[in-house]
């Protein structure tokens, strides 16, 4: 990974935390997130997926108390896709579709389910998915 990318995954973690400390927002991802030095990108109901300035990507599981990184090639595209929509600059750690790839029949390649336009698609909101590849 380039250092001006490290550097500016350094500045939003800065920023995120400057904002959640004007708002009050839930400390114990604060603590997590100084600790642990991510920035997070895509909550879930107990988790907060997030990226570090070394590329690497993690989760933080509120009801373990922990932070884990992340494996699974899956949840990292969909992390670091999501969390390019906020941050662009992020963009850059998104892989390119595959040729092995396959249009998501899910959202038919928009990223986006029709019916309910404001949950992710199971493809991660990137439109394709890798034929038998794991999701977990």
């Amino acid at each position: 990974m380039k250092i001006d990318l490290s550097e500016a995954i350094e500045a939003r973690i800065g920023e995120f935390l400057e904002t959640s400390l004007e708002t009050s927002e839930d400390e114990d991802l604060n603590s997590a997130v100084r600790s642990h030095r991510f920035l997070p990108l895509y909550f879930g109901i107990t988790v907060a997926h997030g990226v570090r300035p070394d590329g690497s990507v993690v989760t933080r599981n509120e009801l373990e108390a922990r932070v884990e990184v992340v494996t699974s090639p899956f949840w990292r595209r969909m992390v670091l896709f999501q969390g390019s929509k906020r941050y662009p600059e992020l963009s850059a750690l998104v892989p390119e579709e595959p040729p092995e790839a396959r249009r998501c029949s899910g959202c038919s390649g928009t990223g986006i389910f029709e019916r309910f336009p404001l949950a992710t698609c199971w493809c991660g909101g990137l439109g394709w998915e890798i034929p038998g590849e794991s999701k977990d």
